[in-house]
C-alpha cells in the first residue's frame, strides 16, 4: 500500500497564490461586465428621456403653445416675421400679453430641453433630428423679447442655451446641406 504523499506548505502557497490571483481576476472582469451593462443602460435612459421630451413637442403642453403661437399670432417657420412684427400688428393688451406668456412659455421649454443636451441627459443627436427646425423658428420669432427682456433684468444669460443651440444647430445644417449638395455631384464633372 502507497502512502500518500504529503503536500509541502510550499505548495499549499503557491495554491493560495493561484486561486487568489484567479479570484481576483474573475473580480476585476466581473466589474468590467458591470461597469458596460451600466454605460449601455445610461445610454438607453438617455434616448428614452429624449423621445419622451420630444413627445412633449408633439403631445403635450408645446404643441398647444405651438399651435396658439401659430395660428393666433402668425408664427410660421416659413416667414420671417419676429415676435415684435407680431406685437406691432395687435391692439388688445390682452392679447399682447397671451402671446408673451406663450412665448416665454415656449422659451422656457426650449432651455431646459437645451439645458437637458447640454449636460448629456438628452441626446443632442435625437433632439437635433426631431426639433431642429422648431428651436430655430421660435429662436427667430422670440429673439426681439428675449433681447428686450435680458435688457430689463440685466440677466444677460436668459435663455442663453436656446440662442447657442440654435445657433450651432443652424451652422450644423449648413454644413450638412453643403455635404448632401457634394454627395449628389457626379464624379468627374465640373460644377456648374
Amino acid at each position: 500500500m502507497q502512502t500518500p504523499e504529503v503536500i509541502s506548505a510550499q505548495t499549499l502557497e503557491l495554491i493560495k497564490v493561484g486561486l487568489s490571483i484567479v479570484g481576483f481576476l474573475i473580480g476585476v472582469v466581473s466589474i468590467f461586465l458591470v461597469y458596460l451593462q451600466m454605460r449601455k443602460t445610461h445610454e438607453w435612459n438617455r434616448r428614452k428621456a429624449s423621445h419622451d421630451t420630444l413627445n412633449e413637442f408633439v403631445t403635450g403642453h408645446i404643441a398647444e403653445t405651438l399651435r396658439i403661437l401659430v395660428l393666433d399670432f402668425s408664427m410660421e417657420p416659413s416667414t420671417s416675421q419676429t415676435y415684435t412684427d407680431a406685437e406691432a400688428k395687435l391692439t388688445d393688451d390682452e392679447a399682447r400679453r397671451k402671446m408673451q406668456y406663450h412665448t416665454v412659455q415656449l422659451l422656457n421649454y426650449i432651455e431646459a430641453l437645451c439645458i437637458g443636451m447640454k449636460n448629456s441627459i438628452l441626446d443632442e443627436n435625437i433632439c437635433y433630428d426631431h426639433s431642429r427646425i422648431i428651436v430655430k423658428q421660435s429662436w427667430l420669432w422670440a429673439e426681439p423679447l428675449v433681447k428686450a427682456r435680458r435688457q430689463a433684468t440685466g440677466i444677460a444669460a436668459l435663455w442663453i442655451e436656446v440662442e447657442n443651440i440654435s445657433k450651432r444647430w443652424s451652422k450644423r445644417e449648413e454644413r450638412e446641406s453643403e455635404q448632401h449638395i457634394e454627395r449628389l455631384r457626379v464624379p468627374g464633372k465640373r460644377p456648374t
